[in-house]
């Protein structure tokens, strides 16, 4: 089901409902500290123990939230560039995947 909000305060909702049904399970097996950074009018930063863990990117020119980039534990991005940041020798299709 797609949820389209228009307030700040409901996408930030949406974001903690994302992250409380997808690191249940890993908050209950350690100490996971997270915290969310407003960078602009359309971007959160999302920090796990003070390191970087994701994006959340809420803009009206895009057709829903997205997580990007997603960083691994050892800080290596993990989500491919395009089409919002193309590296070179990656695939150039699909342009609607963006992020998570």
């Amino acid at each position: 089901m797609y949820l389209k909000t228009k307030t700040s305060m409901n996408k930030i909702f949406l974001l903690f409902i994302l992250f409380n049904c997808c690191f249940d399970t890993y908050l209950s097996a350690q100490i996971l500290q997270i915290e969310f950074v407003k960078k602009n009018d359309h971007d959160i930063q999302v920090l796990a123990n003070k390191k970087p863990f994701t994006d959340f990117f809420y803009a009206d020119t895009f057709p829903k939230p997205v997580l990007y980039p997603i960083y691994a534990a050892d800080g290596e991005i993990i989500t491919r560039g395009f089409p919002l940041a193309p590296r070179a020798n990656e695939p150039i299709d699909h342009p609607h995947h963006v992020g998570l």
